[in-house]
């Protein structure tokens, strides 16, 4: 429903691709996808899985993680306009890359700061 107002910025879960509507649904919008190993996913989810059911227990994360992204990297690739690696850098990095790739698809010129 969000997708189908006007523009917003919409953070979904990586699961979202599973379904073959909402893959519709984000291939018509300006999609960006982040891309990061494994591994970081690893590090960075290792402190919190809780509200993540493929993820919670104490099984290997790492693989887990592995097993989701095989499954799901076409899907990713394929909903994507915009692809972006954040594996590295720190957040605002990672948010420059972004609208490079936005500005790159003709896309506004930044945020207004003030």
């Amino acid at each position: 429903e969000i997708l189908r107002g006007g523009p917003a910025v919409v953070s979904t879960g990586g699961g979202v691709v599973v379904e073959a509507g909402n893959r519709r649904l984000l291939r018509d919008a300006e999609t960006v996808y982040l891309a990061a190993s494994a591994g970081v996913l690893k590090r960075r989810l290792a402190a919190g899985r809780s509200g993540r059911p493929l993820l919670a227990g104490s099984g290997d994360l790492g693989a887990r993680l592995r097993g989701l992204l095989r499954a799901r990297a076409r899907w990713y690739r394929d909903c994507a306009r915009t692809v972006v690696l954040a594996s590295r850098g720190e957040p605002g990095e990672v948010a420059e890359r972004i609208l490079r790739g936005l500005r790159r698809r003709g896309f506004g010129g930044g945020a207004q700061r003030g």
